[in-house]
């Protein structure tokens, strides 16, 4: 009995390990330092990643970690002004984009803002359960064809008597709109 168990999680945990692969961020590609962790080079024993990125003459292209950020190397500086040009015209863009969507979110009627909060929710379930199946595989289809409604509140459909929903809404588009006057004035 308790060989067939092991062998189930070593099993379930090969399993796991094939998956992690769905979850984990594509590796970074670099050039190879030209000291190690423990090497001396100089007055300086080498103990840290930074130092040995110090200690590595990357090529332009190559990215690394730097911190928090991911660093690319660019040839020259026009090319590294046209990169962050280039990112910026996309973050202006994104900003414009979800600025239009919020100003015709908040011009809703309730009962779109009802209907439109209810597409969203039943679109996060379906990028859940096509996760859970890309996870699961196919064969277990069948036991996730009904998934239960997340526990978050904010996550579930709109529920309850229409009228109470409704006051609900023109509560909430009221303070919003209330907040909008208020940023307009200052």
């Amino acid at each position: 009995m308790l060989q067939t168990i092991k062998k189930w999680f070593k099993s379930l945990f090969s399993k796991l390990a094939l998956t992690k692969s769905l979850f984990s961020k594509p590796a970074l590609t670099k050039s190879l330092p030209y000291v190690k962790l423990g090497d001396k080079d100089g007055n300086v024993v080498i103990r840290t990643q930074a130092q040995l990125d110090k200690r590595t003459h990357f090529k332009p292209g190559e990215t690394y970690r730097l911190g928090e950020a991911i660093v690319t190397v660019h040839a020259n500086k026009a090319s590294m002004l046209a990169a962050i040009a280039a990112t910026e015209a996309k973050r202006i863009e994104k900003e414009k984009r979800l600025r239009e969507r919020a100003i015709d979110i908040m011009l809703m009627k309730p009962e779109e803002l009802l209907q439109f909060q209810l597409d969203e929710w039943l679109a996060k379930r379906k990028v859940t359960e096509s996760k859970i199946t890309d996870i699961l595989g196919k064969f277990n289809n069948r036991m996730f064809k009904k998934i239960k409604p997340p526990i978050n509140k904010e996550e579930r459909p709109p529920s309850g008597n229409i009228d109470t929903r409704k006051a609900d809404l023109k509560l909430k588009f009221s303070e919003i709109v209330n907040k909008i006057e208020e940023k307009n004035k200052a």
